[in-house]
């Protein structure tokens, strides 16, 4: 679709940069390729989807309303190959751990994979829509001129999901909860000395910080043999402890303090 390659590198920076999420999340447990045919779509469930679409048009573009619609739509087409995608990433960076340059070369190749795969599952639902070439040209335009918030936001928000989709969390106990972030805290404060090595690759502060996170959260899983979004899942059940506030907020801190190293 042409209007996809006109807009390539739009979506790829707006892909690209919360495929850092992406990267920070995938399916866990044996049956990896089970659960990857799980979420294959069949005909009827995209039948089911596509009908929950309300494609209403206001002089010569799709409503602010469509557009969330169709973004939406796009999320259950792509979780399949992002549970390849991304699980490939996590191990592949764990490989190299300790080679920066290689390290940011595995996330490059995933933020451009998850990338192409969002533009390739919106692509499907277009097509399955029939929503016209110029039509969709005309309706991203203007909503990305008069509704910018409202789109990075939208863009934010469908990138989270194709990465947070998570199955089988496993469940820890408090004291194992706040070992985990205690460990997380010493992490991030280890790797915040490698942050000006990674800057000089990536040369932007905000994606400096996010993969010195992302470094400390492959540090977790090295010790504690868990992930960390597996760690998050429990936020809700454990936030109300003071001391799980308190290291929270930390963790805040220690984050806010690698700034100090670029």
């Amino acid at each position: 679709m042409d209007i996809l390659k006109a807009h390539g590198k739009k979506f790829a920076l707006i892909a690209g940069a919360a495929a850092f999420l992406a990267g920070i999340y995938f399916f866990s447990g044996d049956e990896k390729d089970s659960l990857r045919k799980s979420l294959i779509l069949t005909p009827e469930q995209k039948k089911n989807i596509l009908s929950q679409i309300n494609l209403q048009v206001e002089d010569d573009h799709l409503t602010l309303e469509s557009m969330q619609q169709i973004f939406e739509a796009s999320v259950p087409f792509c979780l399949a190959d992002s549970l390849n995608i991304t699980r490939e990433y996590k191990e592949r960076r764990r490989e190299v751990f300790n080679d920066i340059q290689k390290y940011i070369a595995a996330r490059e190749q995933h933020r451009k994979k998850i990338a192409e795969l969002m533009k390739w599952a919106l692509k499907e639902v277009l097509r399955e829509l029939e929503v016209p070439d110029p039509l969709w040209e005309k309706s991203y335009n203007y909503h990305t001129q008069n509704n910018m918030q409202a789109m990075v936001e939208l863009h934010g928000r469908i990138s989270n999901k194709v990465g947070e989709a998570h199955l089988n969390p496993k469940k820890v106990s408090l004291e194992e909860f706040k070992e985990i972030v205690k460990t997380m805290n010493r992490s991030i404060e280890k790797e915040a000395h490698n942050a000006k090595e990674v800057y000089n690759y990536l040369m932007n502060p905000s994606h400096t910080i996010v993969v010195i996170q992302v470094r400390a959260m492959d540090l977790v899983y090295m010790e504690h043999g868990v992930e960390w979004e597996d760690i998050m899942m429990c936020i809700e059940d454990y936030k109300q402890d003071p001391e799980v506030s308190k290291l929270m907020q930390d963790m805040k801190e220690v984050i806010k303090g690698i700034r100090k190293f670029l």
